[in-house]
């Protein structure tokens, strides 16, 4: 990978330098989303010790995170398959760039559908909670971020454009 990386370098890549490392940054993205679903499989427990859900809470919970774990499975599969074709084409001698930007493209559409489902997935929690409930949630899942943010500061480009 390294001499793949030279190479570019030596002939004037710096857009090859942007291609890998937006490639190097979809294959995180990839990874965690993928650690996410699935992690998935019941409730996740932490996120909703503090709710004093209802019994009834409870057992919508567990459906609508299964339904959400189901439908995303195979967004994240196509994910994984298009990172596949992605990795393939970044390590051969003369990367086709037209072959990279597709595949990117039909990422970046899979993305947004997942973030569509995502937000679908919040506005049905919304309705199952009460408001005090909704809040502590979403407040829990702004702290589990910003410690995300912290352990992982060292892997994350900087925000100002410096690099």
């Amino acid at each position: 990978m390294t001499q793949v990386y030279n190479e570019c370098e030596h002939k004037g890549g710096n857009i090859m330098k942007k291609w890998m490392r937006t490639g190097l940054m979809l294959i995180l993205i990839l990874c965690l989303s993928c650690a996410a679903v699935y992690a998935a499989e019941k409730v996740p427990r932490g996120m909703f010790k503090d709710l004093k859900l209802t019994a009834d809470q409870e057992k919508q919970m567990q459906s609508l995170f299964e339904r959400q774990r189901t439908e995303e499975k195979k967004d994240f599969e196509k994910i994984k398959e298009l990172q596949g074709k992605l990795d393939e084409e970044f390590l051969k001698d003369r990367p086709d760039e037209s072959k990279i930007k597709s595949a990117a493209n039909e990422i970046k559409k899979v993305q947004t559908k997942l973030l569509d489902k995502h937000f679908d997935h919040l506005f049905a929690l919304r309705k199952l909670l009460t408001t005090e409930q909704f809040k502590k949630f979403i407040e829990k899942g702004r702290k589990m971020r910003e410690k995300m943010d912290r352990d992982h500061k060292d892997f994350r480009p900087p925000h100002d454009g410096s690099r």
